[in-house]
């Protein structure tokens, strides 16, 4: 009877030790996937069409075609691509911050299209001039080629958005090199039109018009000013501040301060305008929720007070709400995009209930298809469904309450490049829906799901752990082994673990449905 009671005293205390000495097995167990960003299926369906586009060989642009010939309209190469490009940035900055293979390849192809002829080549026609920009227009001019030197923001505004968000994303400094940005034209004569940039030259390039315009604003068009086509250099220019440590996008004061000054919004409607006709000092007026959705949207980075005092008012002209609860925008300016856009505005300043039923009544009346675990809105001429429209349904759907505004004010520095994450993911076999370092709790959480058929085995790789430190490695909940210093110990639930080197980690397993991975330093 004593034996026994001293065994029912002591058995306690054994077990208690056995499993603190587990390293992370009470510690970790109570760990939430829940409580850490996620993609949807819906948004890994977005992305995953987007990286089919990004994969498609240079000068292979099918499924970009649009409803007018030429690249003068808004479904144009340059805009498409652009809206790619921030969609990916959303996604990479807020959902999987810790795995950065799959977008940073898919950015950097986006970049590399934008500077062929066949994107940007329509400005040697356009820098010519024309009556419908510039009525008192006699006769055109002889124009140039250099698309980035002068005007033409709708095309150079973008571009050095793109370049500095793929910088501050990726850590990569390969734009910052002489000649890395290069513009020819007519290969027999490229040494005369032969035009070399980087970013740094293209961010001098686009200060220097901010600073010595009149209106403090650029021209898209030659002798129009579009408030929409503004906001992309403004953020292009914060971006390169961050990357740079300058301070260039200080110009945006006198940005915001011409805009009030020359009506470029209107404080009656509180719309946006249309455009702005530098030499006849005439402000076009519009009632455009795309108008507004691109403007404000991009703009809540830089004066998120502004524009949250003025979407209530746009949200009541613009949205009309259907008895079946969808949320339409009827856009006489602006078509099918005006939709999409008001809603990446709304996911902007956090009304997510405008913004889930504007994409609701894209759903009913853009006829949207998946096609192998890819989701977008086709190309639809009977109602001028663009391509654009799925790209900026793309962006609207990850966006997140203050997304853009986070992306350009809380810019990732160097510390977070010496963090764990995730690569040699089996891509597009295998979906990465989490990955996320969780600094507090010095944890790196994965999710991982099929891209299609389930797999007998899989692997991917962690980089970048503390090689003096113990970590626990749970998959969905339960201990299935732990690294200590360096020394892979497995446990029951994952076949294949192994240390790759100092820091680096290979973990093998099935995947027949959604898995986790917790890899949590221990004491």
């Amino acid at each position: 009877m004593v034996k026994e009671k001293v065994l029912a005293l002591v058995l306690p205390v054994l077990l208690l030790v056995t499993v603190s000495a587990t390293p992370g097995f009470s510690a970790s167990a109570s760990i939430k996937p829940s409580d850490y960003p996620s993609l949807s299926d819906r948004e890994m369906g977005h992305l995953r069409w987007i990286v089919k586009l990004a994969n498609q060989l240079p000068g292979d642009w099918s499924y970009m075609g649009g409803l007018e010939p030429g690249q003068e309209w808004l479904e144009a190469y340059r805009y498409q691509l652009a809206f790619m490009t921030y969609a990916l940035a959303l996604a990479q900055y807020h959902k999987t911050p810790a795995y950065r293979e799959l977008y940073q390849k898919a950015m950097d192809q986006f970049i590399q299209k934008m500077v062929r002829g066949d994107v940007w080549s329509y400005w040697v026609e356009s820098s010519k001039g024309g009556k419908k920009m510039n009525p008192a227009l006699k006769e055109k001019g002889s124009g140039w080629i250099d698309p980035v030197v002068d005007k033409n923001i709708m095309y150079s505004g973008h571009l050095i958005h793109m370049v500095e968000l793929y910088r501050m994303l990726y850590g990569d400094r390969k734009y910052d090199r002489p000649a890395s940005l290069v513009f020819s034209w007519e290969w027999l004569r490229e040494e005369l039109n032969r035009f070399e940039y980087d970013s740094n030259k293209l961010a001098q390039v686009t200060y220097n018009q901010f600073e010595r315009n009149s209106p403090h604003a650029i021209e898209c068009e030659l002798n129009m000013i579009f408030t929409q086509c503004n906001q992309h250099p403004i953020l292009g220019l914060m971006l390169y501040d961050a990357n740079h440590g300058t301070n260039l996008s200080l110009v945006r004061d006198a940005v915001k301060k011409s805009f009030l000054e020359k009506k470029f919004f209107n404080p009656d409607t509180h719309t946006f305008m249309y455009f702005y006709m530098v030499r006849q000092d005439k402000v076009i007026p519009a009632v455009s929720p795309g108008q507004d959705g691109w403007t404000a949207a991009f703009m809540h980075a830089w004066d998120p007070k502004f524009v949250e005092e003025q979407y209530p008012y746009q949200a009541k002209i613009h949205v009309k709400w259907q008895p079946d609860g969808t949320a339409s925008v009827p856009d006489k300016t602006w078509g099918s995009i005006g939709a999409p856009f008001f809603a990446l505005l709304a996911k902007e300043v956090g009304d997510e209930k405008t913004a889930k039923g504007i994409l609701s009544w894209m759903d009913k009346n853009y006829a949207p298809v998946w096609t192998d675990g890819m989701f977008r809105y086709p190309r639809n001429d009977a109602q001028k469904v663009t391509p654009l429209v799925t790209n900026l349904a793309a962006a609207a759907e990850v966006n997140v309450r203050n997304g853009i505004y986070d992306l350009h004010n809380r810019p990732w520095k160097d510390e977070h490049f010496s963090r764990p994450f995730v690569c040699n993911v089996e891509y597009p076999k295998v979906l990465v829906k989490q990955a996320y370092y969780d600094d507090a709790k010095d944890l790196l959480l994965v999710t991982l799901v099929p891209g299609g058929k389930a797999l007998q085995t899989t692997s991917f790789t962690v980089h970048q752990l503390d090689a003096s430190k113990t970590y626990s490695v749970l998959k969905n909940g339960k201990l299935a082994g732990y690294i200590k210093k360096g020394s892979v110990q497995n446990g029951k639930g994952v076949k294949g673990m192994q240390s790759k080197g100092a820091g680096e980690l290979e973990i093998s397993t099935e995947l027949k449905g959604p898995v986790t991975f917790v890899i949590k330093a221990e004491g």
